[in-house]
């Protein structure tokens, strides 16, 4: 079986005017699923692929790839982020990747 991928990436939402995040399938037509801060982004992600460890989030920021996670990892990410209680609000794909998260 083929790995899937994944794209994560943040904008900014056209009529609240607040920052997004878009996951959607590398490949596939179909609209990407808007969730409203990274954490919710990775708690999604490691959910609906819990049973495919070989599928791979790819981080995108300023119009290239920064980093590419596979689930096992996602989910550290997100029960590290979760551990230290970061704010939502504030924490985004730059910082944790500036901050070799």
């Amino acid at each position: 079986m083929a790995e899937k991928k994944f794209l994560l990436r943040e904008t900014i939402h056209p009529q609240t005017k607040q920052t997004v995040y878009l996951i959607s399938e590398v490949g596939v037509q179909a609209k990407p699923v808007v969730l409203p801060n990274l954490l919710e982004s990775l708690k999604q992600f490691v959910m609906q692929n819990a049973k495919e460890p070989q599928t791979m989030l790819y981080f995108y920021f300023q119009n290239k790839v920064c980093g590419i996670l596979d689930v096992l990892k996602s989910k550290q990410l997100l029960d590290k982020l979760v551990a230290l209680k970061v704010d939502i609000k504030t924490i985004n794909i730059e910082f944790c990747w500036k901050t070799n998260f």
